[in-house]
């Protein structure tokens, strides 16, 4: 979090929002390769951009695609949880550093300290990273929020067009423009998983980390629980899928934990990149409900916080994840996917193969 918050309101995202949450992650190099499928084989995992994907008939890279960078995304968990006044206010501010300036209109100071604490990390995290409240003058004051640039405006605009070559060049490479919302959340899961690394060297650490955050991930190939689930929601909204982040703690040892929850065709689900990383024949962590969710690692939903800790102040509408339709992926090895005919083709942990269809809406 920036230090733009306020010191109470700073506090309180602080005890909220720190993961501890490598003890039940698998290093990519302790993953289980016993079974080499098509999938491995066409997802690198060097962590790299220019990791070279190959291409099959049932490969997940398209030929070609055409998507764009999007600067106005938000989810509509956030928007139901945080309101139509803070949603203004954030593509006020978004309105305003595209245009160099240094102020955007606002409701109020309460807004102001929820919109620059909240919205840019979740929702713009190249923003997040290079604009802080002024050192001098007011941060709020007659309707209207200041902020500043913490380099000058001319390099942020080079820094803005790097991160949005990143963006797109990763939904270029993982998608194609006919995917479902499923395929394109499956595709940049595998994806994440595949090419980023788990920092246990911050998570280690006894120094805070002032530069939490996706644009780190995105920009750095490695990250915590809060900036995977922050960069791989991005993408999804980038992508045109509605997403958001999903906090818990595990109950057995109340272990934060930070990952994203997706609403594809009305229906909610919890996908968890950082849990899956190195897995790359495994969809375990990818689709689940409520119940799967507490199944595999104690996160209890009556103790979730869905989004920001906006709403574990004020309230929030209830959220569950209850379809279980993708259920027979959670527990298999992956072996390849057909999005030409909608197919998922697996191998269960006793050997038998089975044929997945997960239809194409």
């Amino acid at each position: 979090m920036k230090k733009y918050i306020s010191v109470a309101l700073f506090c309180i995202i602080i005890l909220g929002t720190i993961c501890s949450c490598s003890e039940t992650i698998v290093k990519p190099d302790e993953t289980d390769t016993t079974i080499t499928t098509d999938i491995t084989d066409i997802m690198s995992t060097e962590g790299t951009e220019e990791s070279a994907i190959e291409t099959t008939s049932e490969a997940i890279v398209p030929k070609e695609s055409h998507y764009t960078f999007k600067t106005h995304v938000s989810s509509t968990v956030m928007d139901e949880i945080m309101g139509q006044d803070m949603h203004d206010a954030y593509y006020n501010l978004i309105d305003a550093v595209l245009a160099g300036e240094t102020s955007f209109r606002c409701k109020d100071k309460d807004t102001y300290d929820w919109v620059m604490g909240q919205y840019p990390y979740l929702l713009f995290p190249v923003i997040d990273e290079y604009i802080d409240i002024p050192t001098e003058g007011p941060a709020f004051a007659d309707g209207v929020g200041y902020f500043a640039y913490t380099i000058p405006y001319e390099e942020f605009k080079i820094k803005l067009q790097e991160f949005e070559n990143i963006v797109v060049g990763i939904l270029n490479k993982a998608l194609e423009d006919e995917y479902s919302d499923f395929e394109k959340a499956l595709a940049l899961y595998q994806y994440f998983i595949s090419h980023y690394t788990y920092d246990y060297d911050t998570y280690n650490s006894d120094v805070y980390v002032d530069n939490i955050s996706g644009y780190r991930l995105l920009t750095g190939g490695k990250g915590i629980c809060q900036e995977i689930s922050v960069a791989y929601s991005y993408l999804l909204l980038q992508a045109g899928v509605d997403a958001t982040v999903m906090k818990g703690a595990r109950e057995y040892d109340g272990e934060n934990h930070q990952w994203s929850f997706v609403n594809i065709n009305g229906k909610h689900y919890h996908i968890d990149p950082t849990y899956g990383l190195g897995k790359t024949d495994s969809l375990a962590y990818f689709m689940m409900t409520d119940e799967e969710r507490y199944y595999k690692d104690s996160y209890n939903p009556q103790d979730f916080i869905p989004s920001t800790v906006y709403s574990q102040i004020y309230g929030h509408p209830e959220y569950k994840a209850t379809d279980d339709s993708y259920s027979e992926l959670w527990n298999c090895y992956i072996l390849s996917w057909n999005a030409d005919n909608n197919t998922i083709t697996c191998e269960s942990y006793d050997g038998k193969k089975f044929v997945f269809e997960y239809g194409n809406s």
